[in-house]
């Protein structure tokens, strides 16, 4: 019932309840988030959403994580266990047949919207195209050009019905690690631009994505990782240069790998 006995028990008691335990929300903000998921600071600005706030603390989590294993090959497990973890508690994870939290997508899904949207490998296809993905990052060895080609190769194929952008980011970063390159930290203010060269990627055109890539590892080199060195050199090997002239030779050999000799998608994806 509406406003009933229900209704109000549950919100008394969270807010009594966790109010205990150090919970810093308002009885008022309590009853938000119960009835629209969000709750505003002091009544004004623009609502917090409880999904946010859950996904941004489950992030530091999914880092952690990533550290821990950083190490390890590629790994269905590994990328499941990623976004279980990132996804943990959220209004997803309580509908499992649609969102499959920690698990691949059940249904297609698309990249993009309306007249730009993108089709996405079918949900029965998804392990097979990891395994073959998996296979090229065997010799990967942090190039910018192969940070492109791995980075624009998962979105495409874009495994779960969520979160696959901060996935394949987190996933970048262990690659780095793995190989004792400098990773690509991608920013904010620079989404336009992000999403423009990772949509004309293919594989015979990495140039815009890679560039990207080589300016994102500066980038985070210069504006995070250099207030921390005191002047001495990383142990992160850089190249300083995008090194494009010879792609094929940073990778595998594009006859040697399944599919990657198929039409690329309109949006310059390659499955």
């Amino acid at each position: 019932m509406s406003h009933g006995a229900y209704y109000w028990t549950s919100i008394v008691l969270a807010y009594n309840s966790n109010h205990i335990e150090g919970n810093a929300l308002s009885q008022r903000q309590t009853q938000q988030l119960y009835d629209t998921q969000s709750f505003t600071l002091d009544g004004q600005g623009s609502p917090i959403h409880a999904d946010d706030v859950i996904e941004t603390r489950n992030h530091f989590r999914a880092f952690d994580l990533m550290l821990d294993r950083y190490k390890e090959p590629l790994s269905h497990d590994l990328l499941t266990s990623l976004h279980a973890t990132l996804k943990a508690g959220t209004s997803q994870s309580l509908n499992p047949d649609m969102w499959n939290v920690g698990g691949y997508k059940t249904y297609p899904n698309l990249i993009g919207r309306f007249g730009d949207a993108v089709r996405t490998t079918p949900p029965d296809h998804v392990r097979g195209e990891l395994d073959d993905l998996f296979a090229v990052m065997e010799e990967f060895t942090g190039t910018d050009a192969q940070f492109a080609r791995f980075h624009a190769t998962f979105e495409s194929i874009h495994p779960f019905s969520d979160g696959n952008g901060r996935v394949g980011r987190l996933l970048m970063f262990k690659e780095g690690l793995r190989v004792g390159a400098l990773p690509p930290v991608i920013f904010d203010d620079e989404k336009e631009t992000y999403i423009s060269a990772l949509s004309a990627w293919n594989l015979h055109a990495p140039d815009a994505l890679a560039e990207f890539m080589h300016h994102s590892r500066e980038r985070y080199r210069d504006q995070i990782l250099s207030s921390f060195d005191d002047g001495r050199e990383f142990t992160y090997r850089f190249a300083e240069h995008a090194d494009m002239e010879d792609f094929a030779s940073q990778t595998r050999p594009a006859d040697d790998i399944p599919g990657l000799d198929e039409p690329s998608h309109p949006d310059g994806f390659t499955r």
